[in-house]
């Protein structure tokens, strides 16, 4: 049976008690009397993820219980979301900050990604708000919901941790402006994975003037063109091949080109042709033989060389950004950060905020267990599977923060949950265990190894 020791897990519950107890500098509470800030971060992140039917008046009981002596009403809770959501704001911060120091002893089994500081994933879910909030969040008009927002999330798929979330007031706001914030925050050998709603040569261009990298899939509209200016046409060059590895130029809309490698694989028969199928009903003036030549392909723009991915590489590890999509599963699963009631707008943001601290207080445990795990049994444990268990083992969590329950008790929790959360068996590899199959190149394994010394 696989279990990690005492010792281990104790350094693992430690951390995440601090962060929770970390208090941030936003002050709460002039007294020294009434709800105290602590009372107010634990019962908004642990509790509100714990209880089933959240409501003031339960939030409220919630406070009582775990500060001796207070007595406080529904309506004396909700003056104080104002200044909670401040807080919570602060902590989640804090949060991030905190996990993206985390540190992992293997940082990933898929070696070939070694050559990058970081693999970064960035997508955005949206949620349906209650109409009493449109004044503050636009919904996405038309028979969606008057009052929506976005969430953009990046996650870092080495160290299997959140670099950033952002929550967006505006649903309606496109990716593609939301990179324009991002790409500050990049840095030199990161490598970003995007899919079509971050498309843009503008941002390539910055991104690779940062000695970072990216791939992405490319627009079906887009332009190539050949070294002497001439447009390329897949239909008539690869009309009679299964894979593409070429230097093109695309142009983007403010006119400014870049030379990209163009990467593809030509899909099997029976996928492509659904997917022309599917073209030729939602095309209201049909589709040119260009357009049909490319639906039979995966093509894939990137700025790194052959000499550090070969084509296969470069197409598979794109497939990688779809473990963001299974995130925002748990999200909505498990979390239910979708479910809300019609409620005012402090008092959602405080129960979005607090429900994001948790679950990226516990995207940084999965990430230390299922490398702990790995590297004592060789079978990681299961993301889907973890936050599941841990979402219906929070009412412990709560009480190791209030110390009603030791450390080794905590530590028989997580035990049960990587025990009912480790990845099966199967015949059919992973798109995880699929890249981890690559070889990095020799020159790569010589520049680390210098690195090292």
């Amino acid at each position: 049976m696989i279990k990690i020791s005492i010792s281990e897990s104790e350094k693992i519950v430690k951390n995440i008690r601090e962060i929770i107890q970390t208090m941030p500098t936003h002050e709460f509470n002039k007294r020294d009397v009434g709800l105290k800030l602590i009372t107010f971060l634990q019962v908004f992140t642990i509790t509100i993820c714990s209880i089933k039917k959240v409501t003031l008046e339960s939030l409220a009981f919630e406070c009582e219980e775990l500060q001796h002596g207070l007595t406080i009403t529904k309506q004396a809770l909700q003056k104080r979301l104002y200044e909670g959501k401040k807080s919570l704001e602060l902590l989640l911060a804090a949060t991030i900050i905190t996990v993206m120091t985390y540190k992992i002893d293997e940082p990933t089994t898929v070696t070939v990604l070694n050559q990058f500081s970081a693999v970064l994933i960035t997508d955005a879910t949206t949620i349906s708000l209650p109409e009493k909030l449109e004044e503050y969040h636009k919904g996405l008009g038309g028979t969606n919901a008057k009052s929506a927002m976005k969430i953009q999330a990046t996650y870092d798929i080495k160290t299997k941790c959140f670099r950033k979330i952002s929550l967006r007031d505006n649903a309606t706001e496109s990716d593609c402006s939301y990179m324009d914030e991002l790409i500050k925050d990049i840095k030199p050998n990161e490598l970003y994975i995007n899919d079509l709603g971050y498309y843009s040569v503008a941002h390539f261009i910055k991104i690779d003037e940062k000695g970072a990298y990216f791939i992405s899939k490319i627009k079906s509209n887009t332009i190539l063109y050949a070294e002497n200016g001439s447009k390329i046409s897949i239909a008539r060059k690869h009309k009679r091949s299964n894979y593409i590895d070429e230097i093109v130029t695309i142009k983007g809309s403010n006119k400014k080109s870049m030379k990209v490698r163009l990467c593809g694989i030509k899909l099997p028969p029976k996928v492509y042709d659904e997917r022309i199928r599917k073209a030729r009903k939602a095309s209201k003036s049909g589709l040119t033989k260009e357009k049909i030549e490319r639906l039979k392909w995966i093509l894939i723009v990137t700025n790194v060389s052959e000499d550090m991915l070969d084509n296969q590489a470069v197409c598979e590890i794109y497939r990688i950004r779809w473990t963001i999509e299974l995130i925002f599963k748990t999200w909505k699963s498990h979390f239910s950060i979708d479910k809300m009631n019609n409620i005012g707008k402090d008092y959602w943001d405080c129960l979005i905020l607090g429900r994001l601290i948790v679950i990226t207080m516990l995207t940084a445990l999965h990430s230390k267990l299922h490398f702990l795990v790995l590297q004592t049994s060789g079978r990681g444990v299961s993301f889907l599977r973890f936050m599941k268990h841990m979402s219906d083992s929070l009412d412990k969590v709560m009480d190791l923060f209030t110390y009603k329950i030791s450390d080794e008790e905590m530590i028989i929790t997580i035990n049960r949950v990587i025990r009912f959360s480790l990845i099966e068996k199967r015949k059919r590899k992973t798109t995880e265990e699929t890249i981890a199959g690559f070889d990095m190149p020799s020159d790569c394994i010589n520049l680390i190894s210098d690195l090292a010394v």
